[in-house]
């Protein structure tokens, strides 16, 4: 019987040492500039991580071929295999048109007490 708990425990401490260690940095592909934030996330798990101001990450897996998801704002998602692609990683800028932004102004002289919304009174010196 314990002869069957100590074989338990080394294929148990086996198994944590089957860990694989990701490295990688995410690119923009035109520019060569570091991507600094860009989220690196390995598919199907909760695992994941960001990348470094110089664009570098660390990721840990227990899955000897991970597929994993790299997504970075103003850029295309892309999926890829950790072990095939190399260390460096470029993404694409997205092409997508965003919706159009409305500013509007009124110049009318109300007070503040009588107007049922939050009134604020900017000059050109803050905006500048």
């Amino acid at each position: 019987m314990r002869f069957i708990f100590i074989l338990m425990g080394l294929s148990l401490s086996l198994s944590a040492l089957a860990q694989h260690t990701i490295n990688g940095t995410i690119i923009d592909r035109f520019t060569s500039e570091p991507l600094i934030g860009a989220e690196v996330i390995q598919s199907g798990t909760n695992s994941g991580t960001v990348t470094d101001v110089m664009g570098n990450f660390r990721l840990e897996s227990s899955t000897s071929s991970p597929n994993l998801e790299i997504r970075y704002l103003g850029y295309e998602t892309i999926n890829i295999d950790a072990f095939k692609t190399g260390s460096t990683v470029q993404l694409d800028e997205s092409t997508s048109t965003l919706e159009q932004v409305v500013v509007s102004a009124n110049r009318e002289k109300e007070l503040r007490t009588e107007v049922p919304a939050a009134i604020s009174t900017l000059s050109p010196r803050v905006i500048e």
